[in-house]
């Protein structure tokens, strides 16, 4: 994976990044990893940590995140060419299956069956 830091080209200063970086990690893979690192951790909401409610999303994202990956899926968000939001339904290998539309991510996440 490239880095997004660019080296520093001469007197002129810094190269410009002359395309949009590839972001091919998924959303709710990086959720996981989050949540898995903070149940090692005591978030106390009182002092500063994130509110019950927004933990209650961040489990629940892991779960999602499970249960696509014990079905072989994921789901990559990335943004469009266009400036747009791409979102993709992938297997295990990183081949595409579908593209999602808002709607039909929703309803993945919500347990409901995607036509």
């Amino acid at each position: 994976m490239d880095s997004p830091t660019q080296p520093i080209a001469g007197p002129e200063g810094p190269e410009t990044q002359t395309s949009k970086p590839d972001v091919s990690h998924s959303t709710l893979a990086v959720a996981g990893e989050v949540l898995a690192a903070a149940r090692y951790l005591v978030i106390a909401a009182g002092r500063g940590g994130p509110p019950p409610d927004v933990l209650a999303q961040i489990a629940r994202a892991d779960r999602i995140h499970a249960e696509l990956a014990a079905a072989g899926r994921e789901i990559r968000f990335s943004g469009g060419l266009d400036g747009g939001r791409v979102i993709e339904l992938l297997d295990r290998d990183g081949a595409l299956l579908a593209p999602l539309s808002v709607g039909e991510a929703i309803d993945l996440a919500c347990g409901r069956a995607t036509a």
